[in-house]
């Protein structure tokens, strides 16, 4: 049968340059995505439109020149500093500039003023951190981008995704007996071959899973996409090996090549790394101990930017954030989970000094 199985390039490292065209579409897509998101958190703080934009612009701009044009990178608005203008303003406003703020949609500019001056700096934080690094390097880091308060990750899935291709045959259905080879039939009779209690509605914790995300084709042909989950590197492995043999039973079966297959893997379980470097998982249960949190090592039912820089050679469990109902509408960290972490990353440095 055919198929191709390699791993797959997720990103582009600072000193890597896509190819010209790959280079386009990654623009393309940052303004697209970018460019909406930049009005509207002006919109949401009460700043300037038009201003945003120029400073967008101008921004953007700079990152290409310093950076050579290797990033295709589009400088946008940032909805983390939302919270904070607001309760800046809330804050330091009087009434009459509230209800100004309320009536006209724009924050008077006394207020801008503050909110940009904490904007600025943070930026210049975000700059000193990458001269340190860049200066003194880095033997191990830390991701604040879990959930709950308490929280500590350091187990993900290893991930692949899966591309299903079957060549159908369209015929008249009125004289399609022994002729007609349904592409829709054959995706069902390929998908019913997966263990029905290793989809996403069956598992949990360190159980892994297959999961079609996206099915497109008719009777002749027919494309579909799947992701392969699970912690264990081995049983990770065997799911593999046992979406390629479904493919090959069917060829042998209909006795032709109408199934193909590619699959790539996309990052790995990063337990491999970190149990070798466990003093991270005891030293960030003690700071958080200290910080009068009750620490939970918990699995990652999927990824995180760690995993990767993990396998970089920088290992780096994840962290709470205090945080709920993340990518939806409802998405909050109530204020005093942002002051724990922040006790909580001091506590870190603190025990590493």
């Amino acid at each position: 049968s055919h198929m191709s199985e390699k791993n797959q390039k997720i990103g582009y490292l600072p000193d890597e340059t896509p190819s010209t065209g790959k280079l386009i579409l990654y623009a393309l897509q940052q303004v697209i995505v970018m460019f909406p998101a930049t009005i509207t958190v002006a919109l949401i703080t009460g700043f300037q439109v038009s201003t945003t934009i120029f400073a967008s612009g101008l921004a953007t701009l700079c990152f290409i020149l310093i950076t050579k044009r290797q990033i295709p990178l589009y400088y946008g608005s940032s909805f983390a500093y939302l919270s904070a203008v607001s309760a800046m303003a809330f804050a330091e406003g009087t009434a009459d500039q509230i209800a100004q703020w309320q009536a006209t949609g724009i924050l008077p500019p006394e207020l801008i003023s503050k909110a940009q001056f904490g904007i600025i700096m943070s930026g210049f934080v975000s700059i000193a951190a990458g001269l340190v690094v860049k200066k003194f390097g880095a033997d191990f880091g830390f991701t604040i981008d879990g959930g709950k308060l308490g929280e500590i990750e350091y187990e993900n899935f290893n991930a692949c995704s899966a591309v299903l291709k079957i060549k159908g045959r369209s015929i008249h259905p009125g004289s399609a007996k022994n002729r007609m080879l349904n592409a829709i039939d054959l995706f069902t009779e390929f998908h019913n071959l997966l263990p029905i209690s290793e989809r996403p509605v069956a598992t949990e914790n360190y159980e892994g899973f297959y999961m079609v995300n996206d099915v497109n084709g008719g009777v002749d042909g027919l494309t579909a996409r799947y992701i392969i989950r699970d912690h264990d590197r081995e049983k990770f492995e065997e799911k593999k090996k046992y979406f390629a043999s479904a493919c090959e039973f069917l060829n042998k079966k209909y006795h032709r090549e109408i199934f193909f297959y590619e699959l790539k893997d996309s990052y790995y379980n990063m337990s491999e790394i970190i149990k070798d470097n466990y003093h991270l998982i005891e030293n960030a249960k003690a700071a958080m101990e200290k910080a009068g949190i009750a620490p939970e090592i918990i699995p990652i039912r999927g990824g995180t930017d760690g995993a990767r820089l993990s396998f970089m050679g920088l290992p780096c469990p994840n962290l709470s954030t205090g945080g709920f109902n993340f990518h939806g509408v409802a998405e909050y960290i109530p204020s005093f989970a942002l002051e724990k972490m922040t006790e909580v990353i001091l506590n870190i440095i603190e025990l590493y000094l």
